[in-house]
């Protein structure tokens, strides 16, 4: 394998390169139009009052026993002013890019910088494109601290699964960590990581009849995490607001879950170009020598992968709450199935030199064909569309400065209650939230605690 790129190749990259770049500057460029909304306000209030400890305690008995996402909210950046809010919006694409990075160096060792970087930024590009909602995703800061966050965590964790088979003591206990960290954002990120840990652990034993000591500790961080969340006296607090037919009947849940899951794996592969960038890539992805046997093996346990985070996450969703996962949480699956496609095309690729094909590939022309049809990909409705129109039409400019105007209305009162127009542009990408006409509704609560109003008010 080629460890740099060579001439034949380099224009490919740069044109991939490019098109990556075209895809994510909307993403970064929106991060300084963001605003909080929703329990933005009344986490970050909340914990100006009770302090990290305190507000981790008051939450674990009230709410869940999410302690690393309510820590974190408690630390909320809006407290420190809406700069510090985007610029925590732009660590979040940062931190998914590291992320990918680390675990591309570590899976794909044998190549250069040029061809990882290929990697890396393309599943970069694509976790942005595949994205079901940016919104709550990107620029809601609460709703990346319970989702994106245990992400960018578990791509550490599969950095660490790559880079040796006899991790030092240092590796365990940062793994350990990881895995603890990540479970204690959401019960939906646990649930997914044992999960792979399980089938890593199978695939494992099937094809060298051991299982890496770091999956066991990885494993038990998880487990711990799981005790700490389930002894949570706020769990079943939040879950009694759940009450219809399908919560906590499995035949229902597992009915609607599959619906979800064919929905959902059709919108990957349909609205995201996912077939077309794999064969892009084909030009610069490894292809590990093994048995056809161990092949087939790598295969299966992709499919049985995207199966179980898929219908599996999105049944947590419906037998946990008989609810459909919101937006924010089909984000964390989307970014489980960008790793999960990565692995499926290191097994066909394996499985193909394995039984002695030779190692398909695209001639220059072909390249440029396929190419093409990615970027004509980006006409249809999606993530890269509406971010793009949302900063050209100058809606995210307008709603910027509509969320400026409010927050200085507020904060020039003297009054105690005080009454702030609704926002009149909600671009697509930006929006999530908005106060309601009842002053007691939990989101105008929430900001007027944080501003320290009696009430804020929505006029007409």
């Amino acid at each position: 394998m080629t460890k740099s790129l060579n001439l034949g190749t380099r224009w490919q990259a740069w044109l991939l390169l490019l098109l990556a770049a075209f895809v994510v500057t909307p993403f970064v460029a929106l991060c300084f139009y963001a605003h909080p909304s929703a329990d933005d306000w009344y986490m970050a209030a909340t914990g100006r009052e009770k302090g990290l400890i305190g507000v981790s305690v008051f939450w674990y008995q009230n709410m869940s026993g999410r302690l690393v996402q309510q820590g974190i909210a408690s630390l909320h950046p809006v407290r420190l002013g809406i700069t510090a809010y985007q610029v925590w919006c732009l660590a979040w694409i940062v931190g998914l890019g590291l992320g990918f990075h680390a675990a591309v160096k570590s899976w794909f060792s044998d190549l250069g910088k040029g061809p990882r970087l290929v990697i890396t930024v393309s599943a970069l590009m694509l976790a942005l494109w595949s994205m079901r909602s940016p919104a709550q995703g990107l620029y809601w800061v609460n709703g990346g601290d319970t989702y994106l966050l245990p992400a960018i965590l578990q791509l550490s964790i599969l950095s660490l699964l790559g880079r040796s088979d006899s991790p030092k003591v240092f590796t365990h206990a940062l793994a350990a960590f990881l895995a603890l960290a990540a479970s204690l954002c959401s019960e939906l990120a646990m649930a997914l990581q044992m999960l792979c840990f399980i089938l890593y652990a199978g695939y494992s034993w099937f094809t060298t009849r051991r299982v890496p000591r770091l999956v066991f500790t990885l494993m038990a961080g998880t487990l711990v995490a799981a005790l700490i969340i389930f002894l949570s006296p706020g769990v079943p607090l939040r879950m009694a607001s759940y009450a219809n037919d399908v919560r906590g009947h499995p035949v229902p849940a597992l009915i609607q879950a599959a619906k979800l899951a064919v929905v959902n794996f059709g919108a990957w592969v349909t609205f995201t170009p996912f077939f077309l960038v794999s064969l892009l890539l084909l030009t610069w992805w490894p292809v590990r020598e093994m048995t056809a046997r161990n092949a087939f093996a790598l295969i299966v346990f992709a499919i049985l992968m995207i199966i179980g985070t898929t219908w599996g996450g999105l049944f947590i969703g419906s037998w946990a709450t008989g609810q459909r996962l919101p937006p924010r949480a089909v984000n964390l699956l989307g970014l489980f199935f960008v790793v999960e496609w990565a692995v499926l095309l290191s097994g066909v690729a394996a499985w193909i030199r394995a039984v002695g094909w030779s190692k398909p590939s695209l001639t220059p022309a072909a390249f440029l064909i396929v190419f093409l049809g990615v970027a004509a990909t980006l006409r249809a409705p999606g993530n890269v569309k509406s971010a793009w129109r949302d900063l050209l039409k100058g809606d995210a400019k307008k709603f910027h400065l509509e969320c400026e105007a409010r927050y200085a209305l507020i904060t020039e009162s003297k009054a105690d209650e005080v009454t702030v127009p609704p926002l009149r542009v909600k671009p697509a990408t930006l929006f999530f939230n908005d106060l309601k006409p009842d002053a007691t509704d939990w989101r105008n609560a929430g900001m007027a605690e944080f501003y320290q109003k009696k009430a804020i008010h929505l006029s007409e």
